[in-house]
């Protein structure tokens, strides 16, 4: 819960608002891949999703987004599984450090693909 829930400082309090259906569909791909996901970033308030450089209204606001850091490989297989199973619309991929992905974005709310 705790890797879930709003990190922001002087704002919510750490509120852990994730949509239920998206964590149904995080976890059902953790489970079919086996292995780990190490969230970075969950469910963000509105006020610390702005500070971050976000929208107040952004996918984090709804629930229904994470950040997660992968090995390259690993990535590669959250985001094909992902995208298959009709889970995966909104991709975010930072540029990858040697064998590491820095992190991915993952949400469900729309068909974008971009890069950090």
């Amino acid at each position: 819960m705790e890797e879930l829930s709003c990190r922001g400082n002087d704002c919510c309090g750490g509120e852990m608002k994730m949509d239920p259906e998206f964590m149904r569909k995080l976890v059902d791909l953790r489970r079919t891949l086996g292995f780990p996901f190490y969230i970075t970033s969950g469910y963000r308030c509105p006020k610390h999703n702005k500070a971050v450089g976000g929208t107040e209204n952004g996918p984090h606001t709804t629930g229904r987004a994470v950040d997660i850091t992968l090995s390259s490989e690993h990535a590669a297989q959250v985001i094909e599984l992902g995208f298959q199973k009709g889970y995966i619309k909104g991709l975010g991929v930072s540029y990858p450090n040697r064998s590491v992905v820095k992190f991915i974005h993952i949400d469900d709310l729309g068909l974008r693909l971009w890069s950090y």
